[in-house]
């Protein structure tokens, strides 16, 4: 979910796609990833958090089983040092600070929290 149309949102997803279907990196909530480019033009985050879909709830996450009950998770760009800050710390200290911050995570141009 991205707040601006860009064309490079469709290959990140590819790309993170693919990372995914090799059972040595099987991504979940709490994977940091690094693209090697920001997510998308003029922005300076450069990794991205797997996610739950928090605003959505389990509505989102989980498709119905009759649908394949596939499971839909958020990938939220980030900058290094807040990838740097989860392995550090924890996911959950970092996720308190964005809502304590109240953080916009969809700002392409928000600044970083740690």
């Amino acid at each position: 979910m991205s707040s601006v149309a860009a064309d490079m949102h469709s290959e990140t997803l590819a790309m993170v796609s693919h990372f995914h279907s090799f059972e040595a990196h099987q991504l979940d909530v709490g994977s940091v990833i690094n693209i090697g480019r920001p997510w998308m033009p003029g922005s300076h985050m450069d990794h991205l958090l797997v996610s739950l879909p928090y605003p959505y709830g389990p509505e989102l996450e989980w498709a119905p089983a009759e649908a394949g009950g596939a499971r839909f998770l958020w990938l939220l760009p980030i900058y290094k040092s807040e990838a740097d800050f989860i392995k550090r710390e924890t996911l959950d200290e970092f996720e308190s600070m964005l809502d304590a911050e109240g953080v916009n995570v969809l700002d392409p141009n928000r600044h970083p929290i740690v």
